[in-house]
């Protein structure tokens, strides 16, 4: 390849991402000005999308996500964007999420409760993933959910040193 060639691609390669950042604030900034405008859902799938960093989705997360006037909306991008944070190890910010999912379902969600116990014991916060775990066992109806439900229980009781007759 030509030098000049070379050249070109280089410099494509560095300003592309800055463009697509550029676009990616203003879209951010669009979603949180317009959360009942009818296009917010497109947009919000294109941000999403666009966003090719932890931070970026962390941003969509802390920024879109409390501005989002729908339930059934807020509910499914929460558990999409914890799934993401989730695997990035953002393990405060996931459970936050898995928890407005929870509370955004009308807490029928007892996946996103149990993903938030979960995270919780990852966290080391035993008390909250014991209580979260209890109630997706008590409340479910699924039995694979209840199932794992019940072996977190017994998970954070044995790590907490407690036999099953406390």
């Amino acid at each position: 390849m030509s030098t000049n060639r070379v050249y070109a691609i280089a410099l494509m390669l560095v300003t592309l991402p800055l463009y697509a950042q550029r676009d990616a604030v203003a879209d951010l900034e669009w979603l949180v000005a317009n959360p009942g405008n009818p296009a917010f859902t497109e947009r919000l799938e294109a941000a999403f999308d666009a966003a090719v960093t932890v931070a970026a989705i962390a941003r969509l997360a802390d920024r879109v996500i409390p501005v989002v006037t729908s339930s059934s909306t807020r509910a499914a991008w929460a558990i999409r964007l914890a799934d993401v944070l989730r695997t990035a190890r953002d393990f405060e910010r996931a459970s936050a999420l898995y928890e407005i999912a929870f509370f955004a379902s009308g807490g029928t969600d007892y996946a996103a409760l149990y993903a938030q116990a979960q995270l919780l014991v990852q966290r080391g916060e035993f008390v909250g993933a014991e209580q979260r775990a209890r109630t997706v066992v008590d409340r479910t109806e699924d039995y694979e959910l209840k199932r794992r439900a019940f072996a977190l229980v017994a998970r954070v009781m044995q790590m907490t040193g407690r036999s099953a007759e406390n």
